[in-house]
């Protein structure tokens, strides 16, 4: 069919608009804040250990750095506005948990408070916070909200930090509240004269990271970066990039070690790890107790090669799903799986590789087929696994559920009409069915819900943010080697061959449905 000439300048206008789209969705807004040898030259040539970085993950990730510089009192609030902006060096807090995806950690700093050597406290065996005096400390910054938090009589909120250690140098405040290696590269780049400010009170280590606003558009785009975080960290040019960043802070006189990619500005740094503890679900050919009590399957195997690589050789034990969830919310370093990762436990664990993905939906031999939970009939009963967040997902949207405590049975009360649906997976009804011993031919999908993974998770309640760097390096390693590929591949075979169990592996991935030609 001809086109007309006059539709012609249009379909010029919207491939140029469709174009630019697609650039702008590979670009990536980076929020950053001068500071030396690590974010420089920001209005030329940028430079610098942060800019490099995440110029490194952005480039893993297929996606390119778009830097705008602003003073880090303007940061966060930036990006409370655009959801789409990334920002470096953002201290890791339990107020800020919620608020970002932490991508991964930069830098370790400590915290102290600082005060001139005439200070009446200096040579005091304990002192504490209220016994300083005036503190000052950067506006908007964690730190000025510790102070705040503390009761600290008199707090002066100043716009930098430079503002905020020259009013202890002019003793217009008593002490400032900053890091070790701030206050080093903070005074050396105004040039002022810190040398008889002394730290006085040790407060904590702060991790700082890469951060993107949590944002329910956001959950996929951090996952990716995520890998590629992982994945630079571990490459060459990571390497080479610390050869030039080292060297500079030494010549500064500034002490730094790295572990786990992260550059550290205290000694001596020490991962504790013997508490560690390795704790599975039990889930059919993935992870299931054999003869002898050993936890076996895809995922045993998985999780065992990417604790060799971290050099964190564990025990695997067992336990109800229940007992899992309840350990790894009250202690530091349990490394449980397999989790789903669901919104509701985004801030629960560090999530260290996904072992499966599964697409979840409503099952039903004869009730009509859905576009949504808000159109299931209002009649309708759906079975349910106890505890499963499905069935928290069908009462939230109003509908009666019926509770199970295992697929089989589940699967038994919707063959038996005693439920109109079953809200599960195409690999939980495949499974129930072959236990049942059923064909299942009249089972059908009514609603495709949505597809989750499940994870090697770690608990993050006291738990070191640097153990959860270790282990993702680990599994990117492990899941990137031939040898993996090869036992991976075997497996799925023998799945597929000897228990009919339909998957495939797909990028260090367990996909629980026929794969597409």
């Amino acid at each position: 069919m001809k086109r007309s000439y006059w539709q012609l300048p249009w379909l010029i206008l919207l491939a140029l608009l469709v174009s630019l789209a697609t650039r702008a969705s590979d670009t990536i807004t980076v929020a950053v804040s001068p500071l030396p040898v690590f974010s420089e030259n920001l209005d030329s040539n940028a430079e610098g250990f942060n800019v490099r970085v995440v110029q490194g993950i952005l480039n893993e990730a297929g996606l390119t750095a778009v830097l705008i510089t602003m003073p880090f009192s303007r940061v966060l609030s930036s990006m409370e506005k655009d959801h789409l902006m990334l920002a470096t060096s953002v201290a890791r807090t339990p107020a800020r948990e919620d608020d970002y995806y932490w991508i991964t950690p930069m830098t370790a700093s400590h915290v102290a408070m600082f005060v001139k050597r005439s200070h009446p406290v200096v040579g005091r065996s304990v002192v504490r916070l209220k016994d300083i005096g005036t503190v000052s400390a950067m506006r908007g910054d964690y730190r000025e909200t510790i102070l705040k938090d503390n009761d600290i009589a008199h707090v002066m909120s100043l716009n930098s930090w430079e503002q905020a250690i020259g009013a202890v140098l002019k003793d217009r405040a008593d002490g400032v509240f900053f890091s070790h290696i701030g206050l080093q590269l903070i005074c050396k780049r105004n040039r002022l004269n810190c040398g008889d400010l002394v730290p006085v009170i040790d407060w904590n280590t702060s991790y700082n990271y890469l951060v993107l606003p949590k944002h329910p558009d956001n959950a996929a785009l951090a996952a990716k970066l995520t890998v590629a975080a992982t994945r630079y960290k571990s490459s060459s040019a990571f390497d080479t990039l610390l050869e030039t960043v080292l060297p500079k802070l030494d010549k500064m006189g500034v002490a730094v070690e790295v572990s786990e990619g992260v550059i550290s500005f205290q000694q001596p740094f020490a991962l504790e790890t013997d508490d560690l503890w390795v704790i599975a679900d039990y889930v059919r050919h993935f992870s299931e107790p054999d003869a002898k009590g050993e936890v076996t399957g895809y995922a045993a195997n998985l999780v065992r090669a990417i604790l060799a690589e971290a050099d964190l050789e564990r025990p695997i034990l067992s336990a109800p799903w229940e007992r899992i969830m309840r350990e790894a919310a009250r202690k530091p370093n349990v490394l449980a799986f397999s989790v789903a990762r669901t919104p509701d436990r985004e801030t629960l664990f560090h999530w260290i590789t996904p072992i499966t993905r599964n697409m979840h939906g409503l099952y039903t031999i004869d009730a009509p087929a859905v576009n949504s939970l808000k159109e299931v009939p209002a009649d309708a009963t759906i079975a349910v696994i106890r505890k499963d967040y499905r069935g928290q997902a069908a009462r939230e949207a109003g509908l009666k559920t019926l509770s199970f405590d295992s697929w089989e049975t589940a699967m038994a009360a919707l063959l038996s009409h005693d439920a109109d649906y079953i809200f599960g997976s195409e690999g939980a009804v495949d499974v129930a069915c072959k236990s049942l011993e059923r064909s299942c031919d009249d089972v059908s999908l009514a609603l495709n819900y949505q597809a989750t993974d499940t994870y090697l998770a770690l608990s993050k309640s006291g738990t070191n943010p640097l153990l959860a760097e270790r282990l993702r390096s680990a599994a990117e390693k492990v899941k990137q080697s031939e040898a993996y590929r090869e036992w991976s591949q075997a497996w799925s075979l023998e799945m597929m061959q000897r228990h009919n169990l339909i998957q495939h592996v797909d990028n260090g991935i367990v996909n629980l449905w026929k794969k597409e030609k």
